[in-house]
């Protein structure tokens, strides 16, 4: 989806304010960009939204632990 460059980079934490949508779109990005056990915190999400996007990111590996 980018290409930033950072193909062999994993980060310890996400941060990311945006539409549920959009972190639904991203979330296969997130899991690559994560290093093992890291942090992703999404915000902008609306509570009706919520299991949506928890279950698409569960999809793509990415769980609460």
């Amino acid at each position: 989806m980018f290409d930033i460059g950072w193909s062999e980079m994993a980060v310890i934490a996400v941060v990311a304010n945006l539409l549920a949508a959009a972190h639904v779109r991203l979330a296969a990005y997130y899991r690559r960009l994560l290093a093992p056990g890291g942090m992703l915190v999404l915000g902008g999400i609306l509570e009706g939204e919520a299991e949506g996007v928890r279950d698409d990111l569960r999809a793509q590996g990415l769980d609460r632990r």
